[in-house]
């Protein structure tokens, strides 16, 4: 399958191809870790693509974690474990992933639906870099017992603010609804916004402009906060 995607230029399938691939591997135990992670990172120096690369390097840093959030501690009881390098790891796919940011903007999710967790939302209307985005949310709200740092607060910050910047003249966006309503939700969480400042922004999502989805979410989490 991954050769004649090749052959086909048909990047989507070839991330398809290397996925199923890599799930024959037995990740639970070690040599099936380092097997899977094999696997893209010979198919990322085969890569010519920016998206290509971009995926790829996504996909590696989500094994890597993955990886250290099933085997934490066994990991951890290992004296020869380098925790810091499975860490910088992660960062580092996470970095290369984010080179070609530009050129992911216009790539739909729902062609890379191998990649793709799921959701409530149409894939269609969410591109490779929103991914990207989202995937690199998650990770440094869970980075290896460093969660609430004051790094990781600003780094999730600066990840939140590059969706924003794309949408900044799109004022009714309900993908930069979704991510702005998760945003206030986390900065909430995070004691870095105010009660009244924090009421006054989700009221925003209540427009009638807005989508059914993103009116209803807002709503559910005001009567949430404030029950």
């Amino acid at each position: 399958l991954y050769k004649k995607a090749v052959l086909e230029n048909q990047e989507a399938e070839q991330i398809k191809a290397l996925v199923y691939k890599a799930d024959l591997e037995n990740e639970i135990t070690e040599d099936g870790f380092d097997n899977s992670i094999k696997i893209f990172k010979e198919a990322l120096k085969k890569a010519q693509s920016p998206v290509m690369q971009s995926v790829i390097h996504t996909i590696l840093a989500k094994k890597y974690n993955d990886y250290y959030t099933k085997q934490k501690w066994t990991l951890l009881n290992r004296k020869n474990w380098n925790r810091n390098a499975f860490k910088d790891s992660i960062e580092m796919h996470f970095k290369a992933a984010m080179i070609h940011a530009k050129a992911l903007q216009s790539v739909y999710i729902d062609q890379y639906s191998a990649v793709v967790l799921g959701g409530s939302e149409p894939l269609k209307n969410y591109s490779l870099f929103h991914l990207l985005i989202a995937e690199q949310i998650q990770y440094y709200s869970n980075d290896f017992d460093n969660v609430g740092s004051k790094e990781n607060k600003e780094k999730i910050t600066e990840l939140y603010n590059a969706v924003f910047q794309i949408h900044q003249n799109e004022q009714w966006n309900d993908i930069a609804a979704r991510f702005k309503l998760d945003f206030l939700v986390w900065k909430k969480q995070n004691e870095l916004i105010k009660d009244d400042a924090f009421l006054a922004e989700l009221i925003i999502y209540t427009h009638p402009e807005y989508t059914s989805s993103i009116k209803a979410t807002a709503w559910y989490i005001t009567a949430n906060t404030f029950a």
